[in-house]
């Protein structure tokens, strides 16, 4: 979807694509497709569009980059949303990724409030969300550096 909506320029060697079946990874013609599982309710932000002929469904831009951090718990992974979100901030509607981000889990709230914060984006609707919310989330597993606004423990080096 990253690629589609012209934020993503390299070449892929893999996709991903949601389904409501089981989650499943296949390899064809050295690409590898992978399909996650997703909840029915997380399934919105979709629009219908031709590629190569045939009509798809393709993720705008701000569900795309929740669904990297709700699919993916990597550095790799969140720092390619920090450079998105840093770099096409022009091009994002942060009120329906807001908007979007309320109905996710509270690993995707805290780490997409932590992110909007740091770009100067408001984000008093999610931290209202996640006020007084025990616990905390980790951006990755080995994440060490705590942000006590959004009880998030982060990696530094996403962000740098």
């Amino acid at each position: 979807a990253l690629q589609f909506h012209g934020m993503y320029d390299q070449m892929l060697s893999s996709m991903g694509a949601v389904t409501f079946k089981r989650a499943r990874h296949y390899t064809v013609l050295n690409t590898q497709f992978n399909f996650y599982h997703i909840k029915k309710d997380l399934y919105f932000g979709l629009r219908s569009e031709e590629v190569g002929g045939y009509q798809v469904h393709i993720a705008d831009r701000e569900k795309a980059l929740l669904d990297i951090l709700y699919f993916r718990s990597d550095v790799f992974h969140a720092g390619l949303v920090w450079e998105k979100l840093s770099r096409y901030k022009e091009t994002i509607d942060f009120s329906r990724l807001i908007k979007y981000a309320l109905k996710f889990n509270l690993d995707v709230i805290r780490q997409s409030g932590f992110f909007l914060d740091k770009i100067g984006v408001d984000t008093a609707l999610l931290y209202r969300k996640i006020k007084g919310k025990t616990g905390y989330s980790r951006m990755t597993r080995d994440a060490a550096e705590f942000n006590a606004k959004w009880r998030l423990y982060f990696e530094p080096i996403v962000v740098e």
